[in-house]
């Protein structure tokens, strides 16, 4: 993310969203009757003497919806035309829907710009900065792909060996044809870091088959039990992304949601989970940390942004995390929220 301009005064921000990360951060940021404005496209009806058309156009509308759909990397957010250039085709009360896209700028202006949000776009520029990271975990008959997102693991791919039943003796063609396929992919995906982990020897031999054909991809082998998602998530939870991305977002995320459930099974009192729970926890001034899913914000955005402002008047922590990789996950069964606490509220 690149930061334009932020004004307290104005209580504005003004961004350039330079990958899909980013979009995913604004959509948590965008809240209804924002003021928000961009360049964009606006179709015009057709008159007397003049056809239908479509026009660029500079304009700022009030925010009602927002809606960002991961698999598209698209953006939109819809409301209310409050201006519009040029001018002569403004229609007082008319909506429009502004796509933000990658390496375009956009205003956000609000009734109150909060810490927790700023916090989030300098999340976002450190973001920016990390090597791109990819897990891939295999063993003889399949490999998965997944690039690392701020917002969870993007699968990118996965192959089949074709080697057939317990009985199959080794074919160094058919083996030889596997490790071809992966490395194609890797090269086509081209991440900066490398992380290929499963069970048995089939990574270190990708690794040396890597070697053997010279092709230069950084990688880092490691273990797992399992391959597949179970894999994926093995890595995730291990810690192995902190060390190659030291700063990394979805490791942090999973080592604090499991910290509250190890609080939980100890029933220390140092964790509470629920609306009601969290909300009585900043009121009582012992809420540490807060962490909440992404998608109890958009569904309940009044009650969370309550409480949001709450925890900032007391310097709690706020972390807002995806509820589609396996932190946001577990925290779903928690209501989609939960809080650490400074202090026990029942001792």
């Amino acid at each position: 993310m690149k930061i334009i301009k932020i004004s307290q005064k104005e209580q504005a921000i003004e961004v350039v969203p330079e990958s899909i990360d980013d979009l995913w951060h604004l959509e948590k940021i965008i809240e209804p009757n924002d003021l928000v404005s961009a360049k964009s496209e606006r179709k015009i009806k057709a008159t007397e003497g003049r056809k239908a058309e479509k026009i660029d156009i500079f304009v700022e509308i009030k925010a009602e919806e927002v809606g960002f759909h991961k698999p598209t990397g698209m953006l939109r957010v819809n409301g209310t035309i409050m201006k519009m250039k040029p001018a002569e085709f403004f229609e007082q009360g008319s909506h429009h829907s502004i796509e933000i896209e990658i390496e375009k700028t956009i205003k956000i202006k609000k009734t109150r710009l909060k810490n927790y949000q700023l916090e989030r776009l300098q999340k976002a520029v450190e973001a920016s900065k990390k090597p791109s990271i990819l897990l891939l975990v295999l063993d003889d008959e399949e490999a998965i792909f997944a690039l690392v997102k701020e917002y969870g693991l993007e699968r990118k791919a996965e192959i089949k060996s074709r080697k057939q039943g317990k009985q199959f003796k080794e074919d160094e063609s058919i083996e030889k044809q596997y490790f071809s396929e992966i490395a194609k992919k890797l090269q086509e995906i081209n991440a900066q870091k490398n992380i290929i982990a499963g069970p048995g020897f089939t990574a270190k031999k990708i690794e040396e088959f890597l070697k053997q054909k010279n092709i230069k991809s950084n990688i880092l082998v490691e273990r797992t039990n399992s391959v597949g998602i179970t894999g994926l998530n093995e890595l995730v939870k291990s810690g192995i992304i902190e060390k190659v991305s030291k700063q990394d977002q979805l490791s942090k995320e999973n080592k604090l949601v499991q910290e509250i459930f190890t609080e939980m099974a100890r029933n220390s009192g140092l964790a509470v989970y629920g609306l009601e729970d969290v909300g009585k926890a900043i009121q009582s001034n012992a809420a540490r940390e807060i962490v909440l899913t992404d998608r109890l914000l958009l569904e309940k955005r009044k009650e969370t942004e309550q409480l949001l402002e709450q925890a900032e008047s007391i310097a709690a922590k706020i972390h807002i995390i995806s509820s589609g990789h396996e932190a946001g996950k577990n925290l779903e069964s928690l209501n989609g929220i939960a809080c650490l606490l400074r202090f026990s509220l029942t001792k």
